[in-house]
């Protein structure tokens, strides 16, 4: 059965990714200030004004029920689960220096990049430990068994264990774009552009696992699964899925687009009227032709089901389905076929996240303000 819209509620603007209890409730962190929370049938539950301004990430839900998160004022504020405030922690930084999403720990507590210092707080928002990293750092660190991965904005790759001083693992060539994930306990991916890249943290070795061609890239981070199959979104408008290996497992078109020239590529061939078109430059995080934005990650069941979001506004699935091999294949594998289904077409204007929020149902944030929940 295909999902369609459950409700939809429009409020003030929302610059990052709510997060979902285990309840199917959606707490969202408003550029106002306010943190709403949501339940599961589109009511509003509660509404908190955050003293130390908007918020300058993504909030996270800690292991004991509270929701955190990191304002532009400098605080890492906690909410209980009706709303109050159990906590504000000065973090002693601004801006920019906060922009990667709190991390939560295993008890209560959680993990903060501030620049380049690496943050430890407990259940209570008191900072436990400070370490320096090597660079500066903006993007969500990475839990290991023990430690942490911390990944610099110059691509340094580095385990943090406080209070230790962090251990270099490896380097990418330069800034990755939308974070890294394991696929593994010794693989770390990440995306540049349009190569998705393979860090062994063992050796230090990089290679490309994947890669698209140059007028295209690969929206990051990438979605793996319990195998680390990596499936990811491209701005031509494909999704792919390669193995461990970088095999190719699956690939559907989910949406037609015509290559445009967003940052500062000029046009394909040149410019009209026959000017000759300069070198292509892509800055840090650029995403070359096709959408200025990125698509929010996949959503996957791990069951071979995903959902995507375009940054055009088109939601839809994609279903793999295996048919036998003809009879005289020199392979007798299964075939895999790719069964895609649109939505809708136009969730909204601009699409910030798509994730699970319950059983069979997918919640949709947009930076207008608008909370949509789908369900079969």
């Amino acid at each position: 059965v295909a999902p369609s819209e459950l409700w939809r509620r429009t409020m003030s603007t929302i610059e990052f990714a709510p997060v979902v209890d285990r309840d199917g409730a959606i707490v969202v962190m408003m550029a106002s200030g306010d943190a709403v929370k949501v339940s599961a049938d589109g009511k509003e539950v509660w509404r908190t004004h955050l003293s130390g301004g908007g918020p300058s990430g993504p909030p996270v839900i800690l292991s004991d029920g509270t929701y955190g998160v990191v304002t532009t004022g400098g605080t890492f504020v906690g909410l209980s689960p009706a709303g109050h405030v159990r906590f504000v922690a000065q973090l002693g930084a601004r801006g920019p220096d906060l922009m990667a999403a709190p991390l939560a720990t295993d008890d209560g507590g959680a993990v903060i990049l501030a620049g380049r210092s690496f943050l430890t707080l407990d259940a209570d928002g008191t900072i436990t430990s400070e370490t320096l990293l090597p660079a500066r750092a903006s993007s969500t660190p990475v839990a290991l068994s023990r430690g942490w991965i911390v990944v610099g904005d110059d691509g340094s790759v580095s385990r943090v264990l406080p209070p230790k001083q962090p251990t270099r693992l490896g380097a990418f060539e330069g800034p990755v774009d939308g974070g890294v994930v394991l696929a593994d306990d010794r693989t770390l991916l990440a995306v540049m552009h349009d190569r998705l890249l393979a860090l062994d943290l063992k050796t230090g070795l990089v290679s490309v696992r994947a890669s698209v061609v140059a007028t295209s890239s690969i929206g990051g981070p990438v979605t793996v699964d319990e195998e680390g199959a990596a499936t990811y979104t491209t701005s031509d408008g494909a999704i792919v899925g390669v193995d461990g290996a970088g095999d190719e497992l699956f690939k559907a078109t989910v949406e037609r687009v015509i290559p445009t020239a967003t940052y500062p590529g000029g046009y394909p061939g040149g410019y009209p009227g026959g000017y000759p078109q300069p070198p292509t430059y892509y800055p840090p995080g650029g995403y070359g032709y096709g959408y200025a934005r990125p698509d929010p990650p996949i959503v996957s069941d791990g069951s071979g089901h995903f959902v995507f979001l375009r940054a055009g506004g088109r939601l839809g699935t994609v279903e793999l389905v295996e048919s036998p091999a003809a009879p005289d294949a020199a392979d007798a594998s299964p075939l895999v076929r790719a069964r895609v289904n649109v939505i809708t077409e136009h969730a909204c204007v601009t699409p910030i996240s798509v994730a699970p929020a319950g059983p069979k149902r997918i919640a949709v944030a947009c930076r207008e303000g608008i909370i949509a929940v789908y369900a079969e």
